[in-house]
C-alpha cells in the first residue's frame, strides 16, 4: 500500500477512535461528581482507552506522512463527534453546523489530492 494512502487510513481510524472517546467521556461526566467515582467510572475509562489507541496511531500515521499532510486531516474528529452527538447523545445539528462540516470534509479533500507523496 502507498505511504500516503497507509497515512491516511491510519489517521481515520485514529479521529474516529478520538471521537468515541470524547462521546464515552462525555457520557460517563454526567453522573459523575469529583473523587473516587471517577476511578470506577467505565464509561470514563473506555474514553481513555480509545483515545489513547488513537493517539498511538497518529504516532504511527506520522511515521508515513508528512506532518502537513497527516495534522488536519484531525479535524475529522470534529465531523465524527458531531455526527456521534446528535446519533447518541441527541444534540442539535443545524444547518450552519452541516454547511461546516461540509467545509472541513472539502477542506481535507483538498490537502489530500494537492500533496504530492
Amino acid at each position: 500500500m502507498n505511504k500516503k494512502y497507509l497515512a491516511l487510513v491510519l489517521i481515520l481510524i485514529c479521529t474516529l477512535f478520538t471521537a468515541l472517546g470524547q462521546i464515552f467521556w462525555k457520557v460517563g461526566v454526567q453522573d459523575v461528581v469529583l473523587g473516587w467515582q471517577i476511578i470506577f467510572n467505565h464509561s470514563l475509562w473506555v474514553g481513555f482507552i480509545l483515545y489513547g489507541l488513537g493517539a498511538l496511531l497518529l504516532i504511527y500515521s506520522l511515521r508515513y506522512g508528512n506532518l502537513s499532510f497527516v495534522h488536519p486531516f484531525l479535524s475529522l474528529g470534529y465531523v465524527w463527534a458531531s455526527f456521534f452527538a446528535f446519533l447518541y447523545l441527541k444534540e442539535d445539528f443545524p444547518i450552519m453546523k452541516i454547511l461546516a462540516i461540509g467545509l472541513v470534509i472539502l477542506g481535507t479533500f483538498f490537502i489530500f489530492r494537492g500533496d504530492k507523496k
